[in-house]
């Protein structure tokens, strides 16, 4: 029997051809985020690369391209020195040198760096690096952030 009220027909069996919803979802990007204690500063004192604490993440990449971005205030204690950042990817450094300059050792700069690279499918370690030509140099408020494009 059809029913006549305007909701329709409610039969037993239902025969209309639907796509799954987990096939009509975009597929989930992968993402990191890591940063320091706001307002605490990290120093270094190195000459050479050396990680910048908790500034690091890991990526599940699917073979596609990526984007990594730096943000924070650094500085180094020494008018005229200079801090140098680079991001590494599984221990080798994939972006060139970003240079600060300080022009007075009570100022900040505030800084941001984006990279975009290709990773092979699996899992990445990513990091930013960053070293000193003479001094000490600290970094706070700082954001690491990785993700698939």
């Amino acid at each position: 029997l059809q029913n006549t009220l305007p909701v329709g027909s409610q039969g037993i069996s239902d025969n209309r051809k639907l796509t799954p919803v987990k096939d009509a979802l975009p597929s989930q990007k992968a993402r990191f985020q890591s940063t320091n204690s706001p307002g605490v500063p990290t120093t270094v004192t190195s000459t050479s690369y050396v990680p910048l604490p908790n500034a690091s993440g890991a990526l599940r990449s699917s073979g596609s391209w990526c984007e990594i971005n730096f943000t924070g205030a650094v500085r180094n204690q020494t008018s005229g020195n200079l801090t140098y950042t680079a991001i590494f990817i599984d221990g080798v450094q994939v972006s060139p040198d970003l240079r600060f300059a300080q022009q007075a050792q009570i100022d900040y700069s505030y800084v941001a760096e984006t990279w975009q690279t290709y990773l092979s499918p699996g899992i990445h370690k990513i990091d930013l690096y960053w070293k000193v030509n003479a001094g000490t140099s600290d970094c706070y408020n700082f954001i690491l952030t990785g993700k698939e494009l």
